[in-house]
């Protein structure tokens, strides 16, 4: 019966070039490979860090906003005051009244917030 069974042909010695070629194909399957995970490592690193100086940012401004409300008030408060020291000087100086407070349209005397008269 052993001669009826196929002798198992011998393995073909593989081709020098073909070897050459699957081990390169290899390399550059590895080498793309640890391209994209280098890119995504990458991307990941600098999404991390757009994201961090996004909320520091949007700390910043809302402190920065909440400062200059307060500046805001506090100056107009100032800018009132002297205004009032301007309007009572003018009182006693007509040429500062008609020269100064009506180039910036300031009737001399106390100010109220009351609205003007109608016309």
């Amino acid at each position: 019966m052993d001669e009826l069974s196929p002798t198992p042909a011998p393995a073909p010695t593989p081709d020098p070039l073909v070897t050459d070629l699957q081990e390169q194909v290899l390399s550059l399957r590895n080498l793309v490979k640890l391209v994209l995970v280098s890119a995504f490592i990458a991307t990941a690193a600098l999404g991390l860090f757009l994201y961090r100086q996004t909320t520091l940012m949007k700390r910043q401004i809302d402190a920065q906003q909440v400062a200059l409300r307060e500046s805001q008030g506090k100056e107009r408060e100032i800018v009132m005051r002297g205004i009032e020291v301007f309007r009572q000087y003018g009182l006693r100086d007509p040429v500062f009244a008609t020269n100064i407070l009506a180039k910036f349209g300031l009737a001399p005397g106390a100010s109220t917030n009351r609205p003007a008269a109608p016309r």
